[in-house]
């Protein structure tokens, strides 16, 4: 947040710190004050920020936290002393921050007054925008669904779509990450595989059927982002976070492979990724149990 590059990360002593990594310097800064063990919480499921910079958002196992560039420490909403409020989705407009969480479902949280509004019981995974006052709701259990805030609506796309050629596909109902790729389509993913998916017409695009796709569609998705490194310039290629490991598949054919080389222990390159991001020439990969993984273009450490 405040303009400056940096990745939030916590440690593990009974209070913890929140460190920024300075990719200029190649440098961890450590922020001055300590906080309770529980918050964020170790698992940080992704982190967003505001047109500003000035306040980053991170979901986390331990609630949702609010990072201020000018005046750390934290600001904790949604949070419970008693029960950990696992946040597994967030979006935010200009007056509200729309939230995926598993003490109270799908909620609104006004930014100026912190008030919070109950919307819908279900259970949230993903938000995104589709038009200006639509979003696509990716739930645990009841697919894919439009949400109209305005009028707090939902409506049911389905959780078996039609496929426009013939092909093998396993359709979870249990979404866990949206990511769109043009005007009338967007990547779905979930318990099991990646989906392209038409959500105007109901429609499957079995882009990833081919072999080389086999283990990415065997496991859970965890995230989903643009593999935008200029050394390939190659469009429609995206990255893909989940439980054996990064992938990057290419969209158009549906061509998928390990983002790591094959050099690396299997230990490593099929660890459990659960966001990704690039920056420059490098890809961050954030995994359980070996921390934050980067490596560069070639799939190198």
């Amino acid at each position: 947040p405040g303009g400056k590059v940096g990745l939030p990360v916590v440690n593990k002593d009974l209070f913890r710190h929140i460190y920024m990594y300075d990719f200029s310097r190649e440098k961890w800064i450590k922020n001055g004050q300590s906080y309770i063990a529980k918050y964020p919480g170790e698992l940080i499921h992704s982190i967003s920020s505001l047109a500003s910079g000035q306040v980053a958002y991170i979901n986390s196992g331990g609630g949702l936290t609010a990072v201020h560039s000018k005046s750390l420490p934290f600001d904790m909403a949604l949070n419970s002393e008693n029960n950990i409020n696992s946040i597994r989705a967030i979006y935010a407009d200009a007056q509200n921050i729309y939230v995926g969480s598993y003490q109270q479902y799908l909620v609104k949280l006004n930014k100026a007054t912190g008030k919070i509004t109950p919307l819908q019981v279900l259970y949230v995974y993903s938000i995104m925008p589709w038009g200006k006052d639509t979003l696509l709701i990716g739930s645990e259990g009841a697919g894919l669904l439009w949400y109209e805030p305005s009028i707090n609506k939902l409506t049911h796309i389905g959780n078996n779509f039609d496929l426009t050629q013939k092909a093998s596909v396993y359709q979870s109902k249990y979404i866990t990450a949206l990511l769109r790729v043009n005007s009338r389509q967007l990547l779905e993913g979930t318990t099991r595989g990646l989906h392209l998916i038409d959500p105007l017409h109901n429609k499957l695009v079995p882009k990833f059927s081919n072999p080389s796709a086999q283990y990415m569609q065997a496991v859970k998705i965890n995230a989903l982002a643009p593999y935008n490194i200029k050394a390939h310039g190659l469009n429609n290629e995206y990255l893909v976070g989940t439980e054996a490991g990064a992938f990057i598949t290419y969209v158009r054919n549906g061509q998928t492979r390990y983002r790591l080389s094959n050099g690396i222990a299997d230990e490593i390159r099929q660890s459990n990724v659960h966001c990704v991001l690039t920056i420059n020439h490098q890809i961050w990969l954030g995994t359980s149990g070996l921390g934050m993984i980067a490596v560069d273009s070639a799939g190198h450490l």
